[in-house]
Formats: C-alpha cells, structure tokens, sequence
C-alpha cells in the first residue's frame, strides 16, 4: 500500500463541508440530541461519496450528542499490521484538526455536540475509531 494510496484531502473537505453545513442549518432551533439525530438523517439520505477509490460511505447514526460516522476502508485483507497503523496515524493527524478548524465558530459545537468516525476493513472488522470534540480541540491548542 503506498503512502498516499488515497486521496484524504477530497474525502475530508467533503465531509467536513458536509458537517458543517448540517451542523449550522439546524443548530438554531433542535436540542443536541435532536441536531445530532437530524445530521445522521440527512448523512444517509444523501451520503457524500469520495472519489479516492479507497474510502466507501457506511452510514452514520447518532447517539445522543454524538453523530457517529462509519466508513469503509478498501485495502487489502493481507496488508501488514505497521502500514495499517501508519495510515490510522496519519489519517488521525489530517483529520482530527481539519474539523477542529472547521468547526471552531460552530455553536452547537461548543455546546456539546460532537463527532465520531469509525473506519471498518472489507469484512467490517473495526480499524479504528476516534471522536472529535470541543475537549479533542482544545487540548490540540495546548
């Protein structure tokens, strides 16, 4: 598997659009769980697809203040364990300030409403997952 076997930054402007347009539009008049209900609908309604070959949508949900985004990576099966976790870093270390970043003006961010994304392999088998929160973003200013 190549370093750059994908193209994140395609994938992770969709997504952080995505989230921040939901985010916004409906901040003014839902309760967080409500917001964060109404985010997951409208994700599965009509999912952003990536184009970087590498990247498949799963589905979100949301568990209270929290909208849980699932993804599939397609790598293959027989990929060693060191290149695996290398991605996983550096897909955290693209990630994780990008929606700090567009995020930071977000209201019902700062309020409590956060996000999680879980990537699965091709048999779902859980790669990794992390969760991006007010808490997340502020300790990465520390």
């Amino acid at each position: 598997m190549p370093r750059k076997t994908f193209s994140r930054s395609f994938s992770l402007v969709l997504l952080v659009s995505f989230i921040l347009i939901t985010a916004n539009g409906f901040a003014a008049n839902l309760n967080l769980e409500q917001l964060a209900k109404q985010i997951a609908d409208q994700f599965n309604a009509n999912p952003p697809k990536a184009d970087d070959g590498f990247t498949s949508t799963l589905m979100a949900k949301s568990v209270g203040n929290n909208v849980i985004y699932s993804y599939v990576w397609n790598y293959r099966l027989d990929t060693p364990k060191y290149k695996i976790d290398q991605l996983v870093s550096e897909w955290k270390a693209e990630m994780i300030p990008k929606v700090c970043q567009n995020h930071v003006k977000d209201e019902a961010f700062k309020q409590g409403l956060y996000y999680t994304f879980a990537y699965f392999d091709l048999n779902r088998n859980k790669v990794t997952e992390y969760s991006v929160s007010r808490d997340t973003c502020a300790s990465l200013r520390r």
